[in-house]
C-alpha cells in the first residue's frame, strides 16, 4: 500500500489509542515519508510524536543481533488474545515465519522489531519488570 493509505492509517490508530510516541525508520526514502507524516499528523490535531532513526549495516545482521534478547525479553500475546485478522496478527505471522538462513519474503516485522528494541537498549530506555 502506498502513503496515501498507510499515512492516514498510522494517524488513525494513534489517535484511536492514544499513542504518545512513534518511532520512524528514516533511511533515505523513509525520511520524506517521515515528514509526510508529522505533517498530516499535524493537520489532523494528532498529537503523537514521531522521531526518526537510521539503520545501517545488512538487514539480516541487525535482526540475528537482537534476536536473543526478543527471544528472552518480549512477551507476546496468545492466540486467543487477539483477531486472527488483526494487524498484531499479521505482524506475528512475520515474526514467526522469519528463517536464520537469511531467505525471506517478509522481514519487515522481525526488523522493525529489532530496530525498535536496538534503540530502546542504547537509550536506557528499557525496565525489565520482576515478580
Amino acid at each position: 500500500q502506498g502513503e496515501s493509505v498507510t499515512i492516514p492509517k498510522i494517524i488513525e490508530i494513534c489517535k484511536k489509542y492514544s499513542i504518545p510516541k512513534v518511532l520512524v525508520e528514516a533511511n533515505i526514502q523513509g525520511y520524506a515519508f517521515y515528514k509526510m507524516l508529522q505533517n498530516y499528523a499535524k493537520e489532523n490535531q494528532c498529537n503523537t510524536i514521531f522521531h526518526a532513526y537510521t539503520t545501517v549495516g545488512n538487514k539480516h545482521n541487525r535482526i540475528i543481533m537482537q534476536s536473543d534478547f526478543i527471544l528472552q525479553n518480549c512477551y507476546f500475546l496468545n492466540d486467543t488474545e487477539f483477531d486472527y485478522k488483526s494487524y498484531y496478527s499479521l505482524f506475528l505471522d512475520e515474526l514467526t515465519k522469519y528463517n536464520e538462513d537469511g531467505k525471506n519474503d517478509n522481514d519487515d516485522a522481525p526488523d522493525t522489531l529489532a530496530g525498535l528494541i536496538k534503540y530502546i537498549r542504547e537509550k536506557n530506555m528499557l525496565k525489565i519488570c520482576k515478580s
